[in-house]
């Protein structure tokens, strides 16, 4: 709705992205001869735009509070494109990029632009918090799985559901354990918290984007120096051993972790596969005695399976 009316009063298209540049959303305009299906991906939550544009964009707010010029090249010549920000409190929640095809835009424009964003971030923000009551009910519910307190088939039914899991699938759970940074002073024990807290959420958004290019349904949560996902088997895949190309998603949620983390230091266990979810439990402990065997053992491989 916003994205609708703000192209209205800039007289021109406009796509809002994330702060990774994924889709939000995005509004046609009427008077548009270079329609923006023809030229972007415009799925949700995928990114519309090439890894060249977006690397030319500063992430950093104190560089980077007005809409600044860029270039979509294109073969009839450059389509100028206007990207402003969505901040709170310097730190950038998304973008607004006008799509400049129709008009030219001037004071009152950016003016508009700039509103719109400050009524974004402040959607942004909302949405954050929901997130993070929705992840705190999440931690609850998978503890309570993890140390063995869900005894009833119904009870773990209906609350599995609610957490985007299906209880009549089979899982493998994986750990990836970060070995955290020691600092003796009070204020570098503060910054290696803070950094460790950022590294988990990454990784599960990382995580997630491997599941949903392999096109796997993974659920994740973080605990301590933990992050712990359940990734969903297929029905082929409900053996006793977890399948090479299982094993190859795996090694690709790795790959990518540490591009994306470059300098972080991880050990990873995975479980055997977990036929009902109400033995999820177990299969956490083999995934971390995965883990513990690999370092006992001096194991030079990063990736350690429980059946190995």
């Amino acid at each position: 709705e916003i994205a609708s009316q703000v192209s209205s009063l800039i007289g021109n298209p406009l796509i809002i992205v994330d702060s990774k540049w994924r889709l939000l959303a995005y509004a046609e305009h009427p008077g548009n001869q270079r329609l923006l299906k023809d030229y972007l991906n415009l799925n949700k939550k995928e990114k519309p735009f090439s890894a060249k544009l977006t690397d030319s964009i500063p992430n950093e707010f104190q560089s980077f509070h007005k809409a600044i010029k860029r270039n979509y090249p294109e073969e009839n010549g450059d389509i100028v494109c206007r990207v402003l920000p969505i901040a709170v409190n310097k730190v950038i929640y998304g973008y607004l990029i006008a799509w400049e095809t129709v008009a030219q835009m001037q004071y009152i424009e950016y003016k508009a632009l700039e509103s719109a964003a400050t009524t974004i971030s402040l959607e942004r923000v909302k949405a954050r918090q929901i997130e993070e009551i929705r992840h705190n009910l999440r931690q609850d519910f998978f503890d309570d799985l993890l140390q063995g307190k869900i005894e009833s088939v119904n009870a773990i039914n209906s609350m599995a559901e609610i957490h985007n899991m299906d209880a009549k699938k089979s899982y493998v759970c994986l750990v990836i354990k970060i070995r955290e940074s020691s600092g003796t002073k009070i204020q570098e024990l503060i910054d290696s918290k803070e950094k460790l807290s950022i590294q988990k959420n990454r990784m599960i958004q990382t995580i997630q984007d491997v599941a949903s290019l392999s096109k796997r349904n993974m659920t994740s949560i973080h605990r301590g120096n933990l992050v712990i996902s359940f990734l969903m088997l297929k029905t082929s895949e409900i053996e006793k051993r977890v399948s090479p190309v299982l094993g190859e998603v795996i090694e690709s949620i790795y790959q990518k972790i540490i591009s994306e983390l470059p300098g972080i230091s991880l050990s990873l266990g995975v479980s055997k596969p977990c036929i009902e979810l109400l033995d999820m439990n177990k299969a956490y402990m083999q995934a971390m005695e995965a883990i513990k065997i690999s370092e006992e053992v001096k194991h030079n491989k990063p990736i350690s399976f429980f059946e190995d």
